[in-house]
């Protein structure tokens, strides 16, 4: 009895353990399944007890195909998150090491890319952020593409 009972006990701990995902970004498409916000809403799922990834492996490497047209509010990122542009095949752009564009669309109702709020040990890499403004009354009204707020550490850019 007392041996079923520690095996129980065993198999209940190790049920609850979480483990640390990699998402992989196929798409350039804002939404839907193997884009960048379906990424970041599994990641935040998984939880925060682990370190998951998020890669790209878009398989248009033209600068067209590796640019993500962001048309709404991503969701917060979370905790022990990384975020590695730079695995994406294909040329960097410019001198950098980014080799994934990220663009506002210009649409008022958002004004910021990625949220941070509250998290921490967060790492973003070779991610250009393009665009990050909207028009309004004949004006250009810039925007940020990354937002850290409300006591984030350990960020990583």
């Amino acid at each position: 009895m007392r041996i079923f009972v520690l095996l129980v006990l065993l198999f209940a701990i190790k049920s609850q353990v979480a483990f640390a995902e990699t998402f992989m970004v196929t798409t350039n498409a804002d939404s839907g399944t193997g884009s960048l916000r379906a990424a970041i809403t599994l990641a935040a799922g998984n939880g925060t007890a682990v370190v998951d990834s998020i890669i790209f492996k878009m398989t248009d490497v033209t600068e067209t195909g590796r640019t993500i047209l962001v048309l709404t509010q991503l969701p917060n990122l979370s905790s022990n998150l990384v975020i590695d542009g730079s695995s994406q095949p294909g040329p960097n752009f410019g001198v950098s090491g980014a080799k994934i564009k990220i663009k506002h669309s210009g649409n008022i109702a958002f004004t910021k890319c990625f949220i941070l709020t509250q998290v921490e040990k967060i790492e973003i890499y070779g991610i250009y952020f393009n665009d990050f403004k909207y028009w309004d009354n004949n004006n250009y009204q810039l925007q940020c593409a990354i937002f850290i707020t409300g006591g984030a550490k350990n960020i990583q850019i």
